[in-house]
């Protein structure tokens, strides 16, 4: 005999971040230099100053279990936490851990439709305060109805462009109220 199981609806990617904090670790052990290395960036980038960390090695090394160590270390403090994750299948998607992000920041579901990403969008950028300008390119990349149709005309260069400062307005809009932690995973992986 063999178990079937049925597959009812598309799930979120999760992250192995995720993972290692649904599993129960046991204790964190001789990483210490590292995760002050992390604590140091996180004080600088609360008082203002950006910071951009790379974590880099081999397979297995424990670079998941380092993030979630130091995400678990946040808890309580009011952090904003966004993971993207790039894979090797989605190398060509275009915007690909950016769709994730924005997924993770406004709690997009692979099974929501157009319209539904379009009303999680809008009201979480109405939440925001985030100038409306940007929302048809923030549509654009979620392949959520447009409603400018100006957009998927505009010359692709404008439209990257545009696309970006978009996001920039929005990560800059959620860093000005509390510390922004943005987590990539595989960005050896990232389209071009």
């Amino acid at each position: 005999p063999i178990v079937v199981y049925e597959v009812l609806a598309p799930g979120r990617s999760r992250s192995r971040v995720d993972v290692h904090a649904e599993e129960g670790l046991g204790q964190f052990v001789g990483r210490r230099v590292e995760l002050d290395a992390l604590v140091e960036r996180f004080n600088q980038a609360r008082l203002s100053s950006g910071q951009v960390v790379f974590i880099a090695g081999e397979a297995g090394l424990g670079k998941s279990r380092l993030i979630h160590e130091r995400r678990r270390r946040l808890e309580g403090e009011d952090v904003t936490w966004l993971v993207g994750r790039c894979s090797s299948y989605g190398a060509e998607v275009s915007y690909l851990p950016v769709i994730d992000l924005l997924k993770d920041g406004f709690e997009i579901e692979e099974s929501d439709n157009g319209p539904k990403i379009a009303d999680k969008l809008e009201a979480g950028l109405a939440d925001l305060n985030v100038d409306p300008e940007h929302v048809p390119y923030l549509r654009y990349i979620l392949s959520a109805e447009v409603g400018d149709v100006s957009v998927a005309a505009d010359d692709p260069q404008l439209r990257k462009a545009r696309i970006f400062e978009a996001l920039r307005a929005v990560m800059l809009t959620v860093a000005t109220d509390r510390p922004l932690v943005i987590v990539v995973e595989d960005l050896h992986w990232m389209d071009r």
